[in-house]
């Protein structure tokens, strides 16, 4: 099956309808925009990396291919640019996270 890349894509446009409403709440809710990238300037950021990330593994195009196989499509297809970072964990009881203010 032959992908076709989505150019143009917001990230806006494949949002979960309940991320959107959530994310919406937020936005609307004067000065929580402000507080959160405050928060982050003070290291929350890097609190939230140190939890997630310091026991997972970071995969690379060496490393379980199959999985960056899937990776690289999904970000080919996306248009991620540029592309995240891929880290695996075990048992942590959710599927997927992401951390970040950009």
């Amino acid at each position: 099956m032959d992908l076709i890349p989505l150019t143009g894509l917001h990230p806006q446009e494949y949002l979960h309808p309940f991320d959107a409403k959530a994310l919406h709440a937020l936005h609307s809710t004067k000065g929580v925009d402000l507080l959160i990238k405050k928060l982050y300037e003070l290291g929350l950021e890097t609190w939230l990396k140190q939890q997630f990330l310091g026991s997972s593994l970071q995969l690379m195009p060496g490393s379980f291919p199959d999985v960056w196989d899937l990776f690289e499509v999904a970000c080919n297809t996306l248009n991620f640019k540029p592309r995240p970072q891929l880290f695996v964990q075990r048992e942590l009881g959710y599927e997927s996270v992401t951390c970040g203010v950009e």
